[in-house]
């Protein structure tokens, strides 16, 4: 991922994963911050392969490897002797948001939607659909984080 505009840390444009079938498209933002890392995860229009939905989960998992290797998720040392040890995926959803968003003309909404999505310790993603208002006002990101230049999610372009 590279780094772009003030108040985005990491963009990456076509984002691959494990498709159906074929490599799947999508595109990725980050903005690292202290105590964790919000995502934003966008379907690309005129895209026809795997949706960022069905996905999901290689996704996310693609995403915070690349986080986790970069250090900007961290995952607390444990010694072998501890017997109660947190799962792993707990301590990485407790740091992780993730926006999972359709553009305009793209997915079931016409005017486009946003979700944020968690995973539950089976790593089973949940969906709530919100507004970008409330989005901004409950994960602490600016409007411009979840403005996304539509050149950039048409994958025929």
């Amino acid at each position: 991922m590279s780094n772009v505009a003030k108040g985005i840390d990491r963009e990456e444009r076509r984002f691959r994963f494990a498709g159906f079938g074929s490599v799947g498209v999508c595109f990725i933002r980050t903005k690292v911050r202290q105590g964790g890392v919000v995502v934003l995860c966008a379907q690309l229009k005129n895209y026809y392969g795997t949706s960022v939905t069905n996905a999901v989960e290689d996704i996310y998992g693609r995403v915070i490897n690349q986080l986790t290797k970069e250090g900007a998720i961290k995952l607390p040392v444990t010694k072998w002797w501890f017997f109660k040890r947190k799962d792993p995926s707990e301590e990485i959803a407790a740091q992780v948001i993730w926006i999972e968003h359709y553009p305009q003309g793209a997915g079931m909404f016409p005017n486009g939607s946003y979700a944020l999505v968690s995973f539950d310790s089976q790593m089973s993603p949940v969906w709530n659909y919100v507004s970008k208002e409330y989005i901004v006002r409950e994960c602490g990101v600016e409007e411009s984080f979840l403005e996304i230049d539509p050149e950039a999610l048409d994958y025929a372009v």
